[in-house]
């Protein structure tokens, strides 16, 4: 299991409190509000968590959920999904990225070996295709 250094959140104890600042912006409720609906004896403790300070307790998303008359596992389930929709679009970045890296490489390999792509190489991104009789 990784450990988290004091004061620092997973991606996902993020999105559960983007969640939540969400709701409030629907609601149109401020911390000092939420904090004094939902039971907290301070909106300073509510706001630490809401700045992403400090991650929000499951007790936390409860009481949240029930002053704002929402499912904790409705919350949940939405940070969740945002927090995967933003895992798969870091990964499909991160592929590309390693994908122009290694044309790149290859282009580099290629001109230091003296067998520097062809002008239609170039063009279609680093995928090597027979120039036939068309060539330049």
């Amino acid at each position: 299991m990784e450990y988290f250094p004091h004061g620092t959140q997973t991606a996902l104890a993020r999105a559960v409190a983007a969640e939540v600042r969400a709701l409030m912006a629907v609601e149109r409720i401020s911390v000092r509000e939420l904090a004094l609906s939902a039971g907290f004896r301070s909106h300073n403790y509510l706001a630490i968590r809401l700045r992403d300070e400090k991650p929000l307790t499951l007790d936390d998303v409860e009481m949240i959920c029930a002053a704002l008359g929402e499912e904790p596992t409705d919350l949940l389930q939405r940070a969740v999904d945002q927090h995967h929709a933003r895992f798969i679009e870091d990964a499909n970045r991160q592929a590309e990225a390693n994908a122009v890296e290694r044309r790149r490489r290859e282009a580099d390999e290629a001109e230091l070996s003296g067998e520097a792509p062809s002008l239609r190489a170039v063009a279609n991104k680093g995928k090597l295709e027979d120039p036939g009789e068309n060539s330049i």
